[in-house]
C-alpha cells in the first residue's frame, strides 16, 4: 500500500460528499461533474460549445477545398506539359 494511503485518516471529511463537489448520480459515468450547477464553469463551457458548433458549421464547406486544389493542380500540370514540352515538364516534376 502507498504510504499516503497508509497514513490517510480513517474518518471521512463531510466536505467530500457527493453533493458538496457537484457529483450527481443522474449523469453518465463519462461526465460525473454537473457543469450546469457550477456558476464559474458554466458560462465558459457554454461559450466553448458555441465556438465548436460554429467551427463545425464553417468546416462543412472545407471538404470541397481538397477537390478544388486537385483540379487546379491537374490544370497547371496539363498547361505546363502542353506549353513546356515533355522533357521540360519531366525535369520540373522531377521525373
Amino acid at each position: 500500500m502507498h504510504p499516503i494511503l497508509r497514513n490517510a485518516p480513517s474518518k471521512r471529511d463531510p466536505s467530500d460528499s457527493v453533493e458538496k463537489i457537484n457529483l450527481t448520480s443522474r449523469l453518465s459515468a463519462a461526465s460525473l461533474y454537473d457543469v450546469n450547477s457550477d456558476r464559474q464553469l458554466y458560462p465558459l463551457t457554454t461559450q466553448l460549445q458555441q465556438h465548436l458548433t460554429s467551427m463545425q458549421g464553417n468546416s462543412g464547406s472545407l471538404g470541397e477545398v481538397a477537390e478544388w486544389i486537385q483540379k487546379g493542380k491537374a490544370a497547371v500540370d496539363e498547361v505546363l506539359f502542353r506549353k513546356a514540352g515533355e522533357q521540360v515538364y519531366d525535369s520540373i516534376m522531377g521525373l
